[in-house]
């Protein structure tokens, strides 16, 4: 039979005057081992907090001085208040700001734009902005005509689909092969339909 060595018990512990003594003189130690992480997160969070939010452009919701994601009406409201002030004695707005104030009025009243914004960011006509501008160099806030964009209008009308009804169902099925049907939504506002022959 093979013995195995024992270890010693520990030695009994000092007093606690003793040991808080080990643990304080053990901070600077610990300081001075993180201290180079504790700086670079001391940097990060004060670019997060403070450099990076002052680079990115303001939003329509800013330029027109409302909370984000206001109302339809809060906006309009905001854009009248606005615009009764540059027919007054006050100074002007450039050309520039006006556009923009009048392009943020246009996206956040059409619900179809201000949604595409709100939920995705998406300005698609962005492009608007620096059109208008070179168009009305020059010009007075009170030449700039109204609307800036068009609306884009949908008629599913002018777009046919493969709709399938009760009464139309089995006659898409005049062979044994699959179909694949796929249901989705058009435009977020009528369910359409797709039939597709697997071969």
């Amino acid at each position: 039979m093979a013995t195995t060595a024992r270890r010693p018990p520990p030695p009994p512990p000092a007093s606690a005057a003793a040991a808080a003594a080990v643990s304080i003189s053990s901070i600077p130690s610990i300081l001075k081992a993180y201290s180079i992480p504790l700086i670079l997160f001391g940097i990060a969070l004060f670019f997060q907090l403070v450099v990076t939010p002052g680079s990115f452009p303001p939003s329509h919701y800013d330029v027109l001085g409302v909370k984000k994601y206001a109302s339809v009406e809060e906006v309009t409201q905001a854009y009248e208040k606005l615009t009764s002030t540059w027919d007054s004695s006050v100074p002007v707005p450039s050309v520039f700001d006006a556009v923009k104030v009048q392009y943020a009025f246009e996206l956040l009243t059409n619900e179809l734009w201000k949604r595409d914004y709100d939920n995705f960011g998406i300005d698609e006509q962005s492009h608007v902005i620096n059109q208008a501008t070179e168009q009305y160099a020059g010009a007075t806030v009170s030449e700039i005509k109204s609307p800036l964009m068009e609306p884009n209008s949908f008629d599913l009308a002018e777009h046919t689909f493969n709709v399938i009804n009760s009464e139309n169902f089995l006659s898409q099925f005049d062979s044994t092969k699959a179909w694949l049907i796929q249901v989705s939504l058009l435009f977020n506002m009528l369910p359409f339909y797709v039939m597709t022959k697997c071969d």
